[in-house]
Protein backbone atom coordinates (compact mmCIF):
# COMPACT_ATOMS: atom_id res chain seq x y z
CA UNK A 1 0.00 0.00 0.00
CA UNK A 2 1.39 3.44 -0.84
CA UNK A 3 1.93 6.39 1.61
CA UNK A 4 -1.38 8.08 -0.40
CA UNK A 5 -3.35 5.65 0.39
CA UNK A 6 -1.82 4.41 3.29
CA UNK A 7 -3.12 7.93 4.99
CA UNK A 8 -6.44 8.13 3.76
CA UNK A 9 -7.45 4.61 5.04
CA UNK A 10 -5.89 5.52 8.38
CA UNK A 11 -6.59 9.02 8.76
CA UNK A 12 -10.14 10.13 9.96
CA UNK A 13 -10.49 13.95 10.07
CA UNK A 14 -12.58 16.85 12.10
CA UNK A 15 -15.26 18.83 11.02
CA UNK A 16 -14.81 21.79 9.32
CA UNK A 17 -15.96 25.20 10.49
CA UNK A 18 -17.65 27.40 7.67
CA UNK A 19 -17.32 30.62 7.42
CA UNK A 20 -19.87 32.60 5.24
CA UNK A 21 -20.24 36.07 4.30
CA UNK A 22 -23.85 38.36 4.75
CA UNK A 23 -25.54 39.14 1.71
CA UNK A 24 -23.19 36.61 0.00
CA UNK A 25 -25.61 36.45 -2.90
CA UNK A 26 -25.10 39.72 -3.57
CA UNK A 27 -21.05 40.35 -3.50
CA UNK A 28 -19.24 39.56 -6.10
CA UNK A 29 -16.45 36.37 -5.39
CA UNK A 30 -13.67 39.18 -6.32
CA UNK A 31 -14.63 41.83 -3.71
CA UNK A 32 -13.95 38.85 -1.18
CA UNK A 33 -10.67 38.70 0.72
CA UNK A 34 -8.54 35.80 -0.43
CA UNK A 35 -8.55 32.34 1.47
CA UNK A 36 -5.06 32.73 2.64
CA UNK A 37 -5.50 36.88 4.13
CA UNK A 38 -9.10 35.55 5.99
CA UNK A 39 -7.22 32.48 7.30
CA UNK A 40 -4.81 34.95 8.65
CA UNK A 41 -7.26 37.51 9.91
CA UNK A 42 -9.90 35.20 11.62
CA UNK A 43 -6.31 33.80 13.98
CA UNK A 44 -5.27 36.79 14.31
CA UNK A 45 -8.34 37.68 15.62
CA UNK A 46 -8.99 34.63 17.89
CA UNK A 47 -5.51 35.06 19.45
CA UNK A 48 -5.94 38.57 20.17
CA UNK A 49 -8.95 37.35 22.02
CA UNK A 50 -6.92 34.58 24.46
CA UNK A 51 -7.62 32.38 22.33
CA UNK A 52 -4.91 30.15 22.23
CA UNK A 53 -4.45 27.64 19.56
CA UNK A 54 -1.81 26.56 16.75
CA UNK A 55 -3.66 27.86 14.25
CA UNK A 56 -5.69 26.67 11.66
CA UNK A 57 -4.34 23.80 9.40
CA UNK A 58 -6.13 24.33 5.92
CA UNK A 59 -8.54 26.50 4.98
CA UNK A 60 -10.79 26.14 1.39
CA UNK A 61 -12.84 28.08 -0.48
CA UNK A 62 -16.42 26.70 -1.16
CA UNK A 63 -18.10 29.01 -3.35
CA UNK A 64 -17.71 32.26 -1.77
CA UNK A 65 -17.73 30.30 1.61
CA UNK A 66 -14.56 29.17 3.63
CA UNK A 67 -13.84 25.96 5.59
CA UNK A 68 -11.35 25.94 8.41
CA UNK A 69 -9.79 22.99 9.76
CA UNK A 70 -7.49 22.40 12.76
CA UNK A 71 -5.49 19.49 13.16
CA UNK A 72 -5.81 18.12 16.59
CA UNK A 73 -8.47 17.43 19.29
CA UNK A 74 -7.17 20.30 21.64
CA UNK A 75 -7.59 22.99 18.83
CA UNK A 76 -11.05 21.79 17.96
CA UNK A 77 -12.37 22.13 21.58
CA UNK A 78 -11.03 25.11 21.98
CA UNK A 79 -12.57 26.27 18.98
CA UNK A 80 -16.03 24.73 19.71
CA UNK A 81 -16.49 26.51 23.12
CA UNK A 82 -14.96 29.55 22.41
CA UNK A 83 -17.18 33.02 21.52
CA UNK A 84 -14.84 35.25 20.45
CA UNK A 85 -15.28 34.61 16.46
CA UNK A 86 -14.46 37.87 14.31
CA UNK A 87 -18.14 39.43 13.10
CA UNK A 88 -16.32 40.62 9.93
CA UNK A 89 -13.40 39.49 8.05
CA UNK A 90 -11.10 41.57 5.60
CA UNK A 91 -9.61 44.77 4.83
CA UNK A 92 -13.53 46.46 4.19
CA UNK A 93 -14.95 44.64 7.42
CA UNK A 94 -17.44 42.54 5.29
CA UNK A 95 -20.02 40.81 8.02
CA UNK A 96 -19.42 37.22 8.40
CA UNK A 97 -20.93 34.31 10.82
CA UNK A 98 -19.46 31.64 11.42
CA UNK A 99 -21.07 27.81 11.48
CA UNK A 100 -19.75 25.41 14.03
CA UNK A 101 -19.86 21.79 13.47
CA UNK A 102 -23.13 20.00 14.50
CA UNK A 103 -22.08 16.80 14.62
CA UNK A 104 -19.12 15.12 17.24
CA UNK A 105 -16.61 13.50 15.98
CA UNK A 106 -15.04 10.03 16.35
CA UNK A 107 -12.01 11.51 18.40
CA UNK A 108 -14.87 12.52 21.11
CA UNK A 109 -15.43 8.70 21.78
CA UNK A 110 -14.89 6.50 24.11
CA UNK A 111 -15.79 2.68 24.59
CA UNK A 112 -17.13 1.01 27.90
CA UNK A 113 -15.67 -3.26 27.62
CA UNK A 114 -17.76 -6.15 28.36
CA UNK A 115 -20.66 -5.08 29.87
CA UNK A 116 -22.58 -7.60 31.22
CA UNK A 117 -25.97 -8.23 28.88
CA UNK A 118 -27.88 -8.56 31.78
CA UNK A 119 -27.43 -4.66 32.43
CA UNK A 120 -30.03 -2.84 30.66
CA UNK A 121 -29.09 -0.03 28.20
CA UNK A 122 -31.11 2.91 30.48
CA UNK A 123 -29.15 1.80 33.67
CA UNK A 124 -26.00 1.91 31.87
CA UNK A 125 -27.05 5.04 30.12
CA UNK A 126 -27.84 6.76 33.84
CA UNK A 127 -24.08 5.39 35.40
CA UNK A 128 -22.41 7.34 32.61
CA UNK A 129 -24.05 10.43 33.08
CA UNK A 130 -23.47 10.34 36.48
CA UNK A 131 -19.53 9.87 35.98
CA UNK A 132 -19.55 11.80 32.91
CA UNK A 133 -21.85 14.67 32.79
CA UNK A 134 -21.63 15.23 29.03
CA UNK A 135 -21.66 12.17 27.58
CA UNK A 136 -23.86 11.25 25.06
CA UNK A 137 -24.89 9.47 22.21
CA UNK A 138 -24.43 6.18 24.06
CA UNK A 139 -24.91 2.73 21.91
CA UNK A 140 -24.02 -0.58 21.23
CA UNK A 141 -21.34 -1.84 19.58
CA UNK A 142 -22.03 -5.10 17.23
CA UNK A 143 -19.52 -7.51 17.26
CA UNK A 144 -19.17 -10.15 14.71
CA UNK A 145 -17.35 -12.27 17.09
CA UNK A 146 -21.01 -13.33 19.32
CA UNK A 147 -19.01 -12.39 22.52
CA UNK A 148 -21.70 -12.65 25.56
CA UNK A 149 -20.63 -8.96 27.09
CA UNK A 150 -21.75 -5.62 25.17
CA UNK A 151 -19.34 -3.56 24.72
CA UNK A 152 -21.21 0.47 24.34
CA UNK A 153 -20.17 3.60 22.64
CA UNK A 154 -20.71 7.22 23.36
CA UNK A 155 -19.68 10.64 22.73
CA UNK A 156 -17.81 13.07 25.32
CA UNK A 157 -17.91 16.73 23.73
CA UNK A 158 -16.76 18.15 27.22
CA UNK A 159 -12.72 17.40 26.37
CA UNK A 160 -11.97 17.87 30.11
CA UNK A 161 -14.39 15.22 31.12
CA UNK A 162 -13.03 13.10 28.18
CA UNK A 163 -9.13 13.03 29.49
CA UNK A 164 -10.26 12.33 33.15
CA UNK A 165 -12.22 9.28 32.01
CA UNK A 166 -9.17 8.14 29.56
CA UNK A 167 -7.13 8.79 32.39
CA UNK A 168 -8.82 6.72 34.96
CA UNK A 169 -9.49 3.39 32.79
CA UNK A 170 -12.34 2.54 34.27
CA UNK A 171 -16.09 3.70 34.99
CA UNK A 172 -18.60 1.62 37.62
CA UNK A 173 -21.65 0.42 35.89
CA UNK A 174 -23.89 -0.63 38.37
CA UNK A 175 -22.13 -2.58 41.00
CA UNK A 176 -19.34 -3.10 38.86
CA UNK A 177 -16.30 -1.25 37.59
CA UNK A 178 -15.83 -1.87 33.51
CA UNK A 179 -12.37 -0.66 31.56
CA UNK A 180 -13.12 2.07 29.57
CA UNK A 181 -10.89 2.91 26.43
CA UNK A 182 -10.66 5.83 23.78
CA UNK A 183 -12.86 4.05 20.43
CA UNK A 184 -10.57 3.52 17.16
CA UNK A 185 -12.56 4.51 14.25
CA UNK A 186 -12.04 1.22 11.39
CA UNK A 187 -10.01 1.96 8.88
CA UNK A 188 -11.49 3.81 5.90
CA UNK A 189 -12.07 1.58 2.66
CA UNK A 190 -10.92 3.62 -0.53
CA UNK A 191 -14.15 3.61 -2.85
CA UNK A 192 -13.46 5.59 -6.26
CA UNK A 193 -15.87 7.81 -6.93
CA UNK A 194 -16.11 7.70 -10.61
CA UNK A 195 -16.61 3.55 -11.14
CA UNK A 196 -17.66 3.12 -7.51
CA UNK A 197 -14.86 0.06 -7.34
CA UNK A 198 -12.49 -0.73 -4.21
CA UNK A 199 -9.09 0.31 -4.33
CA UNK A 200 -7.94 3.11 -6.30
CA UNK A 201 -8.35 7.29 -6.79
CA UNK A 202 -11.11 8.85 -9.83
CA UNK A 203 -8.12 10.48 -11.06
CA UNK A 204 -6.77 7.01 -11.79
CA UNK A 205 -9.74 5.59 -12.56
CA UNK A 206 -10.06 3.67 -16.69
CA UNK A 207 -13.52 4.45 -16.99
CA UNK A 208 -15.03 7.16 -19.90
CA UNK A 209 -17.42 8.69 -17.60
CA UNK A 210 -18.85 8.87 -14.17
CA UNK A 211 -21.10 6.10 -12.93
CA UNK A 212 -24.39 7.03 -10.44
CA UNK A 213 -23.46 5.24 -7.59
CA UNK A 214 -26.56 3.73 -6.65
CA UNK A 215 -27.69 2.48 -9.86
CA UNK A 216 -24.01 2.57 -12.09
CA UNK A 217 -25.73 4.11 -15.01
CA UNK A 218 -23.34 6.68 -16.60
CA UNK A 219 -23.91 10.31 -15.91
CA UNK A 220 -23.43 11.94 -18.85
CA UNK A 221 -23.14 15.80 -18.93
CA UNK A 222 -25.15 16.25 -15.68
CA UNK A 223 -28.21 14.40 -17.51
CA UNK A 224 -29.37 11.30 -15.74
CA UNK A 225 -32.61 10.34 -13.90
CA UNK A 226 -31.40 7.06 -11.86
CA UNK A 227 -33.66 4.19 -11.87
CA UNK A 228 -32.91 3.69 -8.05
CA UNK A 229 -32.37 0.16 -9.00
CA UNK A 230 -29.35 -1.03 -6.57
CA UNK A 231 -26.05 -2.31 -7.95
CA UNK A 232 -23.14 -2.74 -6.33
CA UNK A 233 -19.64 -2.47 -8.46
CA UNK A 234 -17.75 -4.92 -6.65
CA UNK A 235 -19.68 -8.09 -8.17
CA UNK A 236 -23.45 -6.83 -9.19
CA UNK A 237 -25.31 -7.11 -5.97
CA UNK A 238 -28.51 -5.59 -5.19
CA UNK A 239 -26.64 -3.04 -2.66
CA UNK A 240 -24.54 0.48 -3.64
CA UNK A 241 -21.27 -0.08 -4.25
CA UNK A 242 -20.33 1.04 -0.48
CA UNK A 243 -22.81 -1.08 1.85
CA UNK A 244 -21.41 -2.66 4.69
CA UNK A 245 -23.46 -5.43 4.23
CA UNK A 246 -21.58 -6.36 0.84
CA UNK A 247 -19.56 -9.58 1.68
CA UNK A 248 -17.06 -8.14 -1.19
CA UNK A 249 -16.75 -5.23 1.25
CA UNK A 250 -16.29 -7.09 4.34
CA UNK A 251 -13.69 -9.45 3.21
CA UNK A 252 -11.60 -6.26 1.77
CA UNK A 253 -12.05 -4.76 5.28
CA UNK A 254 -10.50 -7.51 6.88
CA UNK A 255 -7.52 -7.94 4.30
CA UNK A 256 -7.21 -3.72 5.01
CA UNK A 257 -7.04 -4.10 8.45
CA UNK A 258 -4.25 -6.65 7.93
CA UNK A 259 -1.97 -4.92 5.43
CA UNK A 260 -2.71 -1.66 7.48
CA UNK A 261 -1.25 -4.01 11.15
CA UNK A 262 1.60 -4.89 9.03
CA UNK A 263 2.71 -1.34 8.33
Amino acid sequence: MNIKDLRYTTTHGLSSFIVRYDNEESIDRRDLPSAMNAKLYIENHLRRQGVKFNGFALIRSVGKRLKLYVSNRDNYHKLMTTNEWPGICGSIHLKISVVKPSVIPSQFSLVIRNVPASISINKIREDVNCSIRSATNLRKLISKYGKKSIDYRFEVPDLNEYKAAVSQGVIGIGNIVRSITEYIPANRILYCTKCWKIGHWANDCNEAVFKCKICLEDLLDGRHECSTNKKCAQYGGDHISTAPVCNFNQQYQEELNEVVNMQ
